[in-house]
């Protein structure tokens, strides 16, 4: 994965070193689908901050006048390319989230359901079902013959449904992570930076809704899918469908000066995903799902 680009770093070198000198980079976000009109307009509050010796609150202004005027534009991008492409992805597809699945399974237990009631508000317990491994297996072999990814299963239009919940716990996303490449960017479990582990607990979905909940408060990390940033989760990261390929993004953020926080998965073609921050976007390549060869159900 390529760095996400936030540049910062034209104009004068002792402005920058003294406020801030572990930033080698140009301010003006060069990754961005950048107009002639939209660059000339982020590129001078930015680079007139750096034109001469300038004090912290001068330079931090400039920063989040750039970052507003980054956010339009690219919200304007994603609206006009990123939901057609995925709305064209899903045509014809049948919900592998259904009223058939919902009504074949169990509740969970009173203690798992407390326990999701206490990390998620207003949470509708009689709606939860718990997904075991034999379900999810049967889930993921459709979406692994449809050749889908996991931003198509997580959009699934029958998660879209609203008093249809699917809950999964921890065991059962051990023996998912054992028999699938997923490709997720925040994985169910890992090695933190500071050398511990991180693991989800559980998630439930449904909706219009993914709800991620896991074990530490804050963890850095890196994926090996997502080479080029650590990234920093939280406790619950909460995943809103927005539409097929669609997902608004809270809890999650790269691990880089400013913290950028992701806002947005968006597939806006087949097989190209975009991350977007309230900083700067990127697109990476989105894999299909795939079966461990060693560990296939």
């Amino acid at each position: 994965m390529t760095a996400l680009i936030l540049c910062f770093g034209a104009g004068s070198a002792p402005a920058r070193a003294a406020v801030m000198p572990e930033l080698p980079f140009s301010p003006v976000p060069s990754g961005l689908p950048l107009g002639a009109p939209y660059a000339a307009s982020i590129a001078a509050p930015l680079n007139a901050s750096f034109a001469a010796p300038a004090s912290a609150p001068a330079l931090e202004a400039a920063w989040f006048t750039g970052a507003a005027l980054a956010a339009k534009s690219r919200d304007e991008a994603s609206r006009s390319s990123g939901s057609q492409a995925a709305a064209r992805a899903s045509d014809g597809v049948s919900p592998l989230f259904n009223d058939g699945l919902w009504s074949s399974l169990k509740a969970p237990d009173e203690a798992a359901l407390d326990v999701l009631a206490q990390r998620i508000p207003r949470l509708k317990r009689d709606a939860v079902r718990e997904l075991p491994i034999d379900a999810v297996d049967a889930l993921l072999q459709q979406a692994i013959a449809a050749k889908n990814n996991a931003l198509d299963v997580f959009t699934d239009p029958g998660l879209r449904q609203r008093g249809q919940l699917f809950y999964m716990s921890e065991d059962t996303l051990k023996e998912v992570a054992a028999r699938y490449k997923l490709y997720i960017l925040n994985p169910f479990s890992g090695k933190a930076k500071d050398g511990g582990r991180y693991a989800c607990q559980g998630i439930v979905m449904g909706g219009g809704k993914i709800e991620m909940l896991y074990d530490a408060d804050e963890f850095e990390f890196d994926n090996p899918d997502y080479k080029g940033h650590s990234y920093k989760g939280s406790s619950r990261i909460t995943e809103t469908i927005q539409g097929p390929g669609d997902l608004k993004v809270e809890g999650l953020s790269v691990a880089m000066f400013m913290h950028p926080r992701i806002q947005r998965f968006l597939m806006i073609s087949e097989g190209t995903l975009r991350v977007e921050t309230n900083w700067a976007n990127e697109e990476v390549l989105l894999k299909p799902i795939a079966a461990r060869r060693s560990s296939r159900p």
